[in-house]
C-alpha cells in the first residue's frame, strides 16, 4: 500500500508523542515517587482543553458558528457517553499506574491489550485466533514478563503498578471498540467536533470523579485544582494529554492498523531510551533484550492479523462472485452441436416449463461450466453439460 506523504508526517509525529506522553508522566514527578497533585486535576484539565481548542479550529476551519454548535451538541456528547466513560476511567489509571511503574515498564505492559483483545473477541465474540496469533501473544506474554522480572534488579516493580496496568489497558480496550463502533455509525460528523463531543462526556464524569475523590483536596485548596502543579505539570497537560487525544482521533481516521501499530513498536523502543537518556536509567542488555522481544512480537502478530484480513476480503470476493453465477433454472433443449474455434459449443432454445421457445442463443460449453450453468434436456431429463 502506497502511504501519502500527510500519512506518514501523521506516523512521525504519533509515534514521538506517543513516546514523549509516557516519559512525561515519568517527567511530571520532579524525581519523587508520587505526583505532587491529584491525577483528576490533570485529566480533567486536559479533557476541558480538548473541548476548547477543537471548538475554535473548528470555527476556522468549517462552518463558522455551525460548526461550533456540532462541536457542543448534546446529542453527540450522549451518543459518545458509554465510550467516554471507559475512557475517563483509562485517563485517570494511566496517571495512577505511574505512581507505582516507571514509563518504559508501563510503556511494555500496555502492549498486553493485544492478549485481552483475543480473550475478549473469543468470549464476547466468538471468534478465534489463528495458532500462529497465540503463539505470538504467548511469546507477546513472555517477554512482558521477563522485561518486569529484569527491569525489578534495577528499580522498585509494584504488583499493584502491575495490576492497574493491566486493569487501565483492559478499560481502554472496551473504549476503544465502542468508540469504534459510534465512529463507523457517525460518518458525517466534522473529525474536530467528534473530538470535543467525546470530551465533553469525559470531562463530566471525570468531574464527578474529581470532587467525589478528592473533595478534602479542594476544600483544603479553596478548591484551586491547580495546586501542587509545576512547569513539568503544564508540559504533561499540552504536548502529552492534549495533544495524544487530537492525534489519536487523526490517527483512526487517517491511518490503517499497521501503521498504527508500527507506530507504537517503535514508540515502545523510544520510550525505553528516553529513560536511559534523559532520566537517568541504566542500560541493561537483558532489559533491552526483553523490549524488543515484546517489540518484534507485536509487529509479528499485526502483520499476520493483516494477512488474515486481506484472505478474508477475497474469499467474501469470490463468494459474492459466485452468488452472481447461481445455475440457470431454465429448461433447455439442445438443438445441434458445432465447433467453433476449436471448442465445441451446444446452439440452444430456451423454453419456460411448458412454454414455447422464448430466444435462442450459442454457449460456449467450457464457458458455461465456469459459470456453473446447467443446460437439461427437456425431453430426456438429463443434464449435457
Amino acid at each position: 500500500m502506497q502511504y501519502s506523504l500527510f500519512q506518514w508526517g501523521v506516523f512521525a509525529i504519533m509515534t514521538v508523542q506517543r513516546a514523549t506522553h509516557n516519559s512525561l508522566l515519568e517527567y511530571a514527578k520532579e524525581g519523587k515517587k508520587d505526583f505532587p497533585f491529584p491525577a483528576a486535576t490533570v485529566a480533567w484539565t486536559s479533557q476541558v482543553l480538548c473541548i476548547i481548542i477543537p471548538t475554535i479550529l473548528a470555527y476556522f476551519v468549517h462552518d463558522g458558528m455551525k460548526a461550533v454548535k456540532a462541536c457542543v451538541s448534546p446529542k453527540g456528547a450522549i451518543y459518545y457517553g458509554w465510550a467516554a466513560l471507559w475512557f475517563s476511567i483509562g485517563d485517570v489509571f494511566e496517571i495512577e499506574v505511574n505512581r507505582f511503574v516507571d514509563s518504559a515498564t508501563y510503556t511494555v505492559l500496555s502492549q498486553s491489550k493485544l492478549l485481552i483483545t483475543a480473550f475478549l473477541m473469543l468470549f464476547l465474540m466468538r471468534k478465534n485466533q489463528t495458532p500462529l496469533q497465540w503463539m505470538l501473544l504467548f511469546v507477546l506474554t513472555l517477554g512482558m514478563g521477563e522485561y518486569v522480572l529484569c527491569n525489578g534488579s534495577t528499580c522498585e516493580i509494584s504488583p499493584t503498578g502491575i495490576t492497574l496496568a493491566v486493569v487501565k489497558v483492559l478499560v481502554s480496550c472496551v473504549g476503544a471498540v465502542l468508540l469504534e463502533k459510534g465512529l463507523k455509525n457517525d460518518q458525517g460528523t466534522p473529525f474536530l467536533a467528534t473530538v470535543a463531543q467525546i470530551k465533553i462526556a469525559q470531562a463530566f464524569m471525570t468531574f464527578f470523579y474529581f470532587v467525589v475523590k478528592d473533595w478534602d483536596f479542594l476544600t483544603a485548596n479553596n478548591f484551586n485544582i491547580l495546586t501542587g502543579w509545576t512547569p513539568r505539570t503544564y508540559i504533561l497537560v499540552f504536548v502529552g494529554f492534549v495533544l495524544k487525544s487530537i492525534l489519536s482521533q487523526l490517527l483512526l481516521k487517517e491511518m490503517d492498523s499497521l501503521l498504527k501499530n508500527i507506530s507504537e513498536v517503535a514508540a515502545m523502543v523510544l520510550v525505553y531510551f528516553n529513560k536511559i537518556l534523559f532520566m537517568g536509567g541504566v542500560f541493561s542488555m537483558t532489559s533491552f533484550i526483553a523490549a524488543l522481544i515484546v517489540s518484534f512480537s507485536v509487529l509479528c502478530y499485526m502483520l499476520d492479523v493483516g494477512e488474515q484480513q486481506k484472505r478474508q476480503k477475497i474469499i467474501e470476493k469470490e463468494r459474492a462472485l459466485l452468488a452472481d453465477t447461481q445455475p440457470i433454472v431454465h429448461t433447455h433443449t439442445t438443438i445441434a452441436t458445432h465447433t467453433i474455434g476449436g471448442d465445441v459449443a451446444s446452439v440452444y432454445v430456451r423454453l419456460e416449463e411448458g412454454g414455447e421457445p422464448e430466444s435462442e442463443g450459442v454457449v460456449s460449453n467450457e464457458k458455461a461450466g465456469k459459470q456453473s450453468v446447467r443446460r437439461h434436456d427437456s425431453t430426456h431429463g438429463h443434464s449435457l453439460s
